[in-house]
């Protein structure tokens, strides 16, 4: 069996450590992509249930609007809620 120099040997490590990099950069960004989705699909049901109370219940509707009014600052997203 013959040795491998350590300039041979070295390059193989390098090359290792370059596809575990790779590996790791992916599942982080998988990790990343699911994290995203949940937090999505929380905001859709969160949202779904705010706009299911205030349906029928004024005093919420008031509620959120006055919460809305101190949250959002961009013009379009005020004028989507009728927010001056």
């Amino acid at each position: 069996m013959q040795r491998k120099n350590k300039s041979d040997l070295l390059k193989e490590l390098k090359t290792k450590e370059e596809i575990l990099k790779a590996r790791i950069a992916n599942l982080e960004a998988r990790q990343r992509k699911e994290e995203d989705r949940i937090l999505t699909r929380k905001k859709i049901l969160i949202g779904a249930h705010i706009l299911d109370k205030i349906k029928n219940d004024e005093a919420a509707r008031r509620l959120l609007t006055q919460e809305l009014n101190h949250f959002l600052t961009r013009a379009i997203d005020r004028k989507l809620f009728d927010l001056p």
